[in-house]
């Protein structure tokens, strides 16, 4: 399943660590296990689910593949573009495998400063797996002024899509 979402304002501002927290208060409300695979993101991700208070009864970890061979070595992606559907989604179950989780979520794209596999700067893809259930991959457009920007905001997309498979 594609999802393809333009940037959009949220009515409400959440800052990482408060989806960060929601996240791990979910999951620990639902024994749920939580793991993470981050290219873009940079284990910043990983980082905001460890701050939470609680995370050490939900939070198993996280892998930081950013070279496309750790991507395909390390998590299973298929050979071939790094940057896309496919990719995240594998990376994403190979997390969920690795880590023994429940949900497990994936972040891939460009960030800056230049474009990478004919992506434009702000192409971000995130992925989710469940145990048991459909893996699925979503393509985002970022919109910020620099790559640190850019990268918040791709973990705070990562957090709510999390929040959002916890909810299913």
């Amino acid at each position: 399943m594609t999802l393809i979402a333009e940037p959009q304002q949220s009515l409400t501002q959440e800052s990482t660590s408060e989806l960060a927290q929601r996240a791990v208060d979910l999951a620990w409300s639902l024994n749920a296990r939580l793991a993470v695979a981050e290219s873009c993101t940079a284990g910043v991700l990983a980082a905001a689910l460890a701050l939470a208070d609680g995370a050490n009864a939900c939070f198993l970890g996280g892998m930081i593949a950013y070279s496309p061979d750790a991507k395909y070595r390390l998590l299973g992606v298929p050979p071939g573009p790094v940057v896309s559907e496919e990719a995240v989604r594998q990376m994403a179950c190979g997390a969920l495998q690795r880590f023994d989780a429940d949900v497990a979520v994936a972040t891939t794209g460009v960030i800056g400063p230049i474009k990478e596999e004919g992506q434009p700067v702000g192409t971000l893809w995130l992925g989710g797996c469940m145990l048991g259930g459909p893996s699925l991959g979503i393509r985002k457009v970022l919109t910020g002024s620099d790559p640190v920007e850019q990268r918040d905001a791709a973990v705070r997309e990562a957090l709510r899509l999390m929040i959002d498979m916890l909810h299913v």
